[in-house]
């Protein structure tokens, strides 16, 4: 392989987006709330970012959990909780845990302010579909005498934060009336709005709809910290796209006295495509349905009876039109539980070399001052790689998984050329076994599968016939003849014999047959079968000489044949083996497939030929011995890449080889060696039990099972 081989030209798709984070406050603390939202103020995509706390139990409420799920965040900033009630909440969650005084530490430092990011794709939020596009030209936060309620809505900023504010290069102001701090929200005028600045997502997943009705928040007077905290949570999951939809929050006490407010809900809807109903949803935890009736009406709205509903389509259609509807009595908290991902995209054409590959890219998001952010890079020659951290390390010294890609921390202002290195599989699959034990080594069967697939293509074994003939022409054992002789009909002389010749171990000569004595093959594709071997170097052509005078019976290649024949042993003139018509073809497999078939490895490297049909990128070793960090030893059948997973498993010949116990092992050590895939392979139909007990321990153990049977691995024996 050249030193810096080449792969050829490739489209790599670079996402460059900020570091999330989701912060962890005791349980209603509302001094914890209000620091996390003045450092969720101060961060590109803040506004995404959730805050949440443990009960009394000290575990993440099961909304709480699946919003931190679905925002995707990179890591949990401990504000104000008990360290090891964080510490154990975070490994729960798989994400590192910092303290909030050090979350410049961790990767969540990997962002920047949002003064930083510039302003020129700035639109109103709570617009949809490029519609109210005036730049925000002041950011407002709330007068802390507003109350929790602006807070929630518009953002905060600290003390220190607020002695910066003339460098950050932004105009921004605090705001001291409630109505203009309402109408701010509905402006996208808001600190808080600030930090979406060329935010958005990249994709979202089931089961969001595109599209959906306003919200509207309405806050009492008990609890507000409950309701300012779900309700700051369904924003950090809205859609930041194009298609957004309308949110605000507003508080119960105040909004009956804001006299025309109604035409700032009225502008709120306006010019939104009909592809949803009710226009509103006039949610909350504590004010009850009649009361946010009453505001509905205040405003002009019309209750809706009909089902809630959400489509799609283009062109769109023609916008909805007054009287607005609103409901009260629908919780629309699912439609914002979907999978999504977060960043700006652009694409770049690669020349592509094995070891040092140059992505050298523009960033989709201007930026105007110092900071970092992360950059994902996606490309069909990194699909090969499991998402192992190990692997991440070997493409890029920095390198790390997520989003959907290989994660790299950036400057915002160097330019942005970055080196990343290929490995081949064989060094992938090194790399895994590394991780997960103390030593590995390939095992003898493995060595031997690893010469058979320089001179053979594992899927010419699927072949039809290819597999029988070859276990009908390999050189039998001595516990061959004990087996034989125990089936058949025996006196107890002959069995005793036997059994002595095979404890005595060995093998017999080479075997050699004809085509028409290649019993498990089809009679009418027998020849065909043997000259397939032939042809792929696999087995040789001869004659077959039985001699007369030394007894030996020998097969004679046909580059040796004489003229005149002759015993290879004792030189004695003889004839060689005719049938009716004429002599007799004889066929013998060379000495490496002859082996390979004696040591049972062809039906590992079959198990990988089948895989290979199955997925992309394979790459497996046909046999690996492990040695864990705790001495303990084990041997792995098969072991190896495809598709970006891991696999591992057991191959078997025969269906009796596989019992209960010897399948829970098999999970077992498929699950220690970090696979993501559990293969259970069998030349023939494994038991029904054995698979459903198969079946339950890989789902226990987290691993996909695959199960290869004569279906794959004899493909056209029928």
């Amino acid at each position: 392989m050249p030193a810096n081989e080449y792969l050829g030209q490739e489209e790599f798709q670079v996402i460059v987006s900020p570091a999330r984070v989701a912060y962890l406050i005791r349980e209603k603390s509302e001094s914890g709330y209000r620091r996390a939202v003045e450092e969720a103020s101060t961060r590109w995509g803040g506004v995404s970012e959730p805050i949440v706390w443990l009960d009394e139990h000290g575990k993440l409420p099961a909304l709480w959990e699946q919003i931190v799920q679905c925002a995707a965040v990179d890591e949990l900033v401990n504000v104000d909780e008990v360290p090891t009630r964080a510490e154990a909440i975070g490994r729960e969650l798989g994400l590192p845990v910092v303290a909030i005084e050090h979350i410049d530490v961790g990767i969540g430092r990997l962002t920047c302010h949002p003064s930083a990011v510039t302003r020129e794709t700035v639109s109103n939020p709570n617009k949809m579909f490029g519609d109210g596009m005036a730049l925000a030209t002041v950011w407002h936060f709330a007068e802390p005498s507003l109350g929790l309620w602006a807070l929630t809505a518009g953002g905060a900023l600290s003390s220190s934060a607020k002695a910066q504010v003339a460098e950050q290069g932004d105009a921004v102001a605090r705001q001291t009336e409630p109505m203009n701090f309402a109408m701010d929200q509905i402006g996208g005028q808001t600190l808080i709005d600030r930090t979406a600045s060329q935010f958005e997502e990249c994709w979202v997943g089931a089961p969001s709809p595109i599209v959906q009705p306003a919200i509207v928040w309405i806050v009492g007077a008990d609890d507000q910290l409950l309701e300012c905290t779900y309700y700051w949570n369904l924003r950090a999951l809205r859609s930041f796209g194009a298609e957004r939809s309308p949110m605000l929050i507003l508080p119960d006490e105040l909004i009956d006295g804001w006299l025309g407010f109604h035409n700032q809900i009225d502008s709120l809807l306006l010019r939104r495509p009909d592809l949803f109903a009710p226009d509103v949803a006039l949610m909350s935890l504590k004010v009850d349905a009649e009361r946010r009736r009453a505001i509905a009406g205040k405003w002009g709205l019309i209750e809706d009876d009909n089902p809630p509903r959400s489509t799609y389509a283009l062109p769109l259609p023609s916008d909805r039109t007054r009287p607005f509807t609103f409901r009260v009595d629908v919780d629309f908290t699912s439609n914002f539980l979907g999978e999504r991902r977060y960043g700006e995209t652009t694409h770049v054409s690669v020349q592509v070399f094995r070891e040092e590959t140059t992505v050298d890219f523009e960033s989709p998001v201007r930026f105007r001052g110092p900071g970092q952010f992360l950059a994902t890079f996606g490309s069909r020659v990194l699909n090969y790689l499991p998402r192992r951290e190990a692997l991440a390390r070997r493409v890029h010294q920095n390198g790390t998984w997520g989003n959907g890609g290989l994660v790299l921390g950036c400057h915002t202002l160097s330019p942005q050329k970055h080196q990343i290195r290929l490995p081949s599989s064989p060094e992938v699959v090194a790399v895994l076994l590394g991780d997960a034990t103390a030593h590995w080594s390939r095992s003898d069967k493995g060595q031997i599968g690893e010469r058979v697939s320089e001179v053979l293509e594992s899927a010419e074994l699927l072949g039809l016939g290819m597999f029988e003939a070859i276990r009908e022409l390999t050189t039998r054992r001595s516990t061959h003849l004990y087996k034989e002789i125990e089936r058949r009909e025996h006196t107890e002389e002959e069995l005793d014999r036997a059994r002595f010749v095979a404890e005595s171990g060995g093998r017999f000569d080479r075997r050699f047959l004809s085509a028409s004595q290649l019993g498990s093959v089809p009679k009418e594709h027998r020849v065909d079968v043997a000259e397939r071997l032939v042809a792929l170097g696999l087995a040789e052509r001869g004659y077959r000489v039985d001699c007369d005078r030394c007894g030996l019976t020998s097969f004679v290649p046909v580059p040796t044949v004489d003229a005149a024949a002759s015993c290879p042993g004792c030189r004695a003139p003889q004839r060689y083996v005719r049938g009716p018509s004429a002599l007799d073809v004889f066929y013998r497999l060379n000495s490496l497939i002859d082996h390979a078939s004696d040591q049972g490895v062809l039906p590992h490297l079959m198990a990988i030929a089948a895989l290979s049909g199955k997925r992309t990128d394979v790459f497996g070793l046909p046999g690996v011995d492990l040695r864990f960090v705790d001495d303990s030893v084990a041997e792995l059948d098969l072991f190896g890449i495809a598709q970006g997973k891991v696999f591992a498993g057991e191959v078997k010949t025969s269906t009796s080889e596989f019992t209960l116990d010897q399948v829970a092992r098999d999970v077992a050590l498929s699950k220690r060696v970090q696979a993501d895939i559990h293969v259970l392979a069998c030349i023939e139909e494994v038991d029904a039990d054995v698979l459903a007990e198969a079946t339950r321990l890989a789902s226990e153990a987290g691993l996909t099972l695959e199960v290869l049977g004569p279906s794959e691995l004899r493909p056209q024996a029928g």
